[in-house]
């Protein structure tokens, strides 16, 4: 791994792979949709689409026929703390890449009728959301859980915020994220750095750090909640969550190792209980939702509406057994190994090797080895497990949606189980 800061401020981090005859290149922006202003929800995912809608150079059409031409791929993503434009080419394409996105970077010109035209498209984005029970519940889940904090928005925004965006909010939206200290360039594959860097600097060479970073994140209270919204469905759509865990938090190890065990594999005690020995759901599982300076964990099924109480019940069960009794010996064990062997086949190639370099250094500010977080997992013991599970939430301090076909007093007493 090499890394260099450039005069601007721009950080620029290369990972050279052997034996590759591609290169993976990601130009992250360390700002998201946490970082919106209200009423102007969405601005991030919107700016992320305008990019690739003409620059003084480029038209739409030449942009998407120059980059369809390189023979990779190209794309970019908003998330809830990043933007980032992306791209995958044969080494010999990098100069031609590096050329049309630091264009849709610096240059684009926000022509008012392409933002008019994806408008339509971003609000057809929504509707698809809403239109999947189960993306639709975590968005609502995430908005409620924490409520006031733009931590909590969807990233597309909502449809009056979208519609009232102007060009010139998207100007100034842009320039108050893409600027130097902001940014950060990383590649992987065939790449020699010094080679990069000659290739950034005719456009990135010439720009002045001004000090500026956005303004600083502020840290949400989570919200405990118990609400349900009907819809026409034919199964319940359940989503339980409380306090996670952050990005830096030295315990992140130790609840990616719980998570594995409650109901993130298939091994796991909530898909075993629930799917493989009472047959009652086809879809459950456990996730963690990671951020900067905070998290969440979560529990999601979708059930015929009369096992509803039968599912919540053995998810209670298996929270409260973990919290009391801890984990046997042999559950870690698979845990640990599930976990390394994911962290390793999860960095099996350029795209892979591009992201984790970008993720450590915005998160860090440093390389962190894949070999050092095996070393982490691979220390925690049974003790120190069964220690930290005791000072999990209990399941009173999970809040709960539903979505689907349950009346008030259904809910109500589906509720009354979680105390």
């Amino acid at each position: 791994m090499e890394k260099t800061v450039l005069p601007s401020g721009i950080r620029v981090v290369t990972e050279k792979i052997p034996f590759s005859h591609v290169v993976s290149i990601g130009f992250w922006i360390n700002a998201g949709s946490r970082d919106e202003e209200p009423s102007r929800e969405g601005i991030t995912h919107l700016l992320e689409h305008m990019l690739f809608k003409g620059t003084n150079r480029r038209t739409t059409k030449e942009i998407a026929k120059e980059l369809d031409a390189l023979g990779g791929y190209s794309n970019a993503f908003t998330t809830k703390e990043n933007l980032c434009i992306y791209g995958k080419v044969l080494d010999k394409h990098l100069p031609r890449l590096i050329d049309v996105f630091q264009d849709i970077l610096l240059e684009s010109r926000f022509d008012p009728e392409e933002l008019d035209r994806e408008r339509q498209v971003i609000l057809q984005e929504i509707s698809t959301v809403e239109d999947s029970p189960e993306e639709y519940i975590h968005t609502l889940f995430c908005e409620k859980f924490w409520d006031g904090h733009p931590l909590g928005h969807p990233i597309c925004g909502y449809r009056s915020s979208v519609l009232s965006m102007t060009r010139e909010d998207l100007l100034s939206f842009k320039d108050s994220i893409i600027h130097p200290e902001q940014l950060v360039i990383t590649a992987a594959g065939n790449v020699e750095h010094e080679h990069l860097i000659s290739l950034l600097e005719p456009a990135f060479g010439n720009l002045k750090p001004n000090g500026r970073c956005r303004t600083k994140r502020s840290c949400p209270q989570r919200k405990v909640f118990r609400e349900a919204i009907f819809k026409k469905l034919e199964q319940v759509h359940i989503c339980l969550g409380t306090t996670g865990v952050s990005m830096k938090d030295p315990t992140r190890f130790m609840f990616y190792v719980f998570n594995m065990i409650i109901g993130n594999s298939m091994s796991s005690r909530l898909f075993q209980e629930v799917r493989e020995k009472r047959g009652l759901a086809y879809s459950i599982y456990s996730f963690l939702n990671i951020y900067e300076d905070t998290g969440m964990f979560g529990i999601y099924a979708a059930v015929e509406p009369s096992k509803a109480e039968e599912l919540l019940r053995v998810v209670i069960n298996e929270i409260d057994k973990v919290r009391e009794e801890g984990i046997s010996e042999s559950e870690l064990a698979r845990a640990k190994d599930c976990f390394i062997g994911s962290l390793y086949l999860n960095m099996d190639g350029t795209d892979a090797f591009m992201n984790r370099l970008a993720k450590n250094e915005i998160v860090h500010g440093r390389d962190v080895p894949t070999e050092e977080i095996e070393a982490q997992i691979s220390a925690i013991s049974l003790e120190d497990m069964k220690q930290w599970l005791k000072s999990l939430p209990t399941i009173k301090d999970y809040s709960a949606l539903l979505l689907g076909p349950v009346k008030n007093k259904d809910a109500d007493r589906l509720f009354r189980l979680l105390g």
